[in-house]
């Protein structure tokens, strides 16, 4: 039941009451409101009116939405789920809140399926998080006339030099590899920015989502390539010569009449593997080597129907298989789906969703084994799609169990002119990375 700005609903039979106003919250016990008592979306941190137009005003570079559970009081809550999102800096005075609020109403969602599947399992899981003293709901008031009239001067001022400093350049991703295993991230923990070199490209192409693999002691670079003259990715692969500059020609290796790019590949039991991203598509799907590396079958739909087929990335712990994907816009949210094996069934992982936010959600490579560690990079997308990477710790994965924290980042400053860098991988001698950057 959805309520708004009531005084109290005794005896009103709800099940959860989801509380949408940020004015004065009644006295009433939460038990007597509600049978789960009241879930409360916390808009932001700002003090401005509307929500999230504050945020923008104040050039933040993230906009937030917390969801409360308040059991018995009002006083007194449970943060269930909070969402990070990029802050839009457009002349809208409303539209940073659209993505906010699409984040608000999907974790509503997610906790109300939750809860009509297994009321008492949401219910120990919920408890199980710490009651603290809950936020006072801020009053918000209107910006002067002067702030807003300095807001759309500023924004206006941000847009034209944007436009006039891209203008007679494109954008254009590439790739870059480096040779010395001794400098990869698995090797010693942290990102050395020192010792790539470009992988040459035709020109007015783009080159991203690097894959590498090394089968029969050959190198191979799976990668999504965006031929000149075409917006639509294909995905292609090259061999890398055991010496710098050393490149086979490029073949494409699957195409489609859809945009497809993150090309994941990997190998189990002497085989290779590919789980592409389809764009627009609403299944993840597991191809196989018939003959390697040209020639992919469709093996088995490990997920159909559901919009999150994001950048996934499997990954095998030896006893079960797991595999991280996102949902698309207007909200970035990562789940993960565990199976006893790779082509199923598939089940969605009692944790959920792994991430909320837009600095650490989507994948950006494999998982990475780092001495005894195990880490997940992941992009940053808060200043702009495919910004920086953020090198996740995951210290906690079962099949019923999952955490993780964000231990380093890596940004757009590996090489001159970089705009963003958003995947990195690496098999025996070669470690690859992305990057774009305007180019005239």
């Amino acid at each position: 039941m959805i309520h708004d700005a009531a005084r109290g609903l005794p005896g009103a039979g709800c099940d959860p009451l989801v509380w949408l106003s940020e004015g004065e919250r009644p006295d009433t016990p939460c038990a007597e409101m509600a049978r789960y008592g009241v879930l409360c979306v916390q808009l932001g941190e700002g003090s401005v009116e509307p929500p999230y137009w504050g945020e923008a005003m104040r050039g933040e570079t993230l906009s937030n939405a917390t969801l409360w559970w308040h059991e018995s009081t009002f006083a007194r809550g449970r943060r269930l789920r909070a969402a990070e999102v990029k802050t839009e800096m457009s002349l809208e005075f409303t539209g940073n809140a659209r993505e906010c609020l699409a984040a608000a109403c999907r974790m509503i969602a997610g906790e109300a399926a939750d809860l009509a599947a297994d009321a008492a399992r949401w219910l120990e899981r919920r408890r199980g998080i710490r009651e603290e003293d809950a936020p006072t709901p801020a009053r918000r008031a209107w910006p002067s006339n002067g702030a807003a009239v300095s807001f759309l001067l500023r924004q206006a001022r941000r847009s034209a030099l944007s436009r006039l400093k891209g203008r007679g350049r494109q954008m254009r991703w590439f790739t870059s590899l480096r040779r010395r295993s001794e400098a990869h991230y698995a090797a010693v923990g942290r990102f050395d920015r020192e010792g790539f070199e470009e992988v040459p490209i035709p020109p007015g192409s783009q080159m991203a989502d690097p894959f590498v693999v090394e089968p029969a002691g050959k190198t191979w670079l799976f990668y999504e390539e965006i031929p000149a003259s075409t917006s639509r990715g294909r995905l292609s692969c090259l061999e890398i010569g055991k010496e710098p500059g050393q490149f086979s020609q490029p073949f494409a290796v699957m195409q489609q009449d859809y945009h497809l790019s993150y090309p994941c590949v990997f190998e189990h039991e002497g085989e290779y593997f590919m789980v592409p991203e389809p764009a627009g598509g609403r299944t993840v799907q597991l191809y196989r080597a018939r003959r390697f590396p040209e020639e992919w079958v469709l093996e088995a739909v490990l997920l159909e129907g559901v919009e999150v087929t994001e950048d996934t990335t499997p990954f095998f712990d030896g006893e079960h298989w797991y595999f991280f994907t996102t949902t698309r816009q207007p909200f970035l949210e990562t789940f993960l789906f565990v199976s006893n094996r790779l082509d199923g069934a598939w089940r969605l992982h009692p944790a959920r969703p792994v991430s909320s936010s837009v600095r650490s959600c989507r994948s950006a490579g494999h998982l990475i084994r780092q001495g005894g560690r195990l880490l997940r990079p992941t992009q940053d997308c808060s200043v702009r799609y495919g910004y920086g990477m953020a090198i996740n710790e995951v210290t906690r994965l079962t099949a019923s169990e999952f955490e993780e924290r964000v231990v380093a980042r890596i940004l757009p400053d590996w090489s001159r002119g970089l705009l963003g860098t958003h995947t990195l991988n690496s098999s025996g001698e070669v470690e690859v990375i992305d990057g774009v950057g305007c180019h005239r």
